[in-house]
């Protein structure tokens, strides 16, 4: 980060035509993406469905949270960064499927929860499923 002004330093991606049709669809192979992209296909997403517009969210605001986001999935084999954002990217793809970025449909606050949602539902999560966290008597 740039210590001035503690904007993220990731590089600013243009994201082409093709990329962006692509991010709606359900065919979209998270595997093709670093973490810096994904970072910005996220901030794409929320542009896109008017949560920013929506909720006055400063970009720089925005990349930090994602950042942090980011920063609290820990580094295992499934339940991870890119998990979150696959999950989100499906949603966002559903939504532009079914129409649902409409106001009739879904308000954008509605939108704004839902992707947010996605991104963050398996935030710290330690990899390890139900029946360990049980038979481990691990906190909640």
């Amino acid at each position: 980060t740039n210590a001035k002004r503690d904007i993220p330093l990731y590089p600013k991606y243009v994201l082409s035509g093709e990329t962006i049709s692509y991010l709606k669809q359900p065919t979209f192979d998270m595997w093709d993406w670093e973490p810096n992209e994904m970072l910005a296909l996220l901030e794409h997403m929320y542009d896109d469905l008017k949560i920013t517009e929506e909720f006055k969210i400063n970009k720089i605001t925005l990349k930090r949270w994602l950042r942090a986001v980011q920063s609290k999935y820990r580094n295992n084999p499934f339940h991870n960064f890119r998990h979150g954002f696959c999950v989100a990217q499906m949603m966002y793809g559903m939504v532009h499927a079914c129409g649902l970025q409409f106001q009739d449909k879904f308000s954008r606050q509605d939108l704004g929860i839902l992707l947010t949602a996605c991104i963050c539902h398996d935030l710290d999560h330690p990899g390890f499923n139900n029946t360990y966290q049980i038979n481990a008597r691990t906190e909640l």
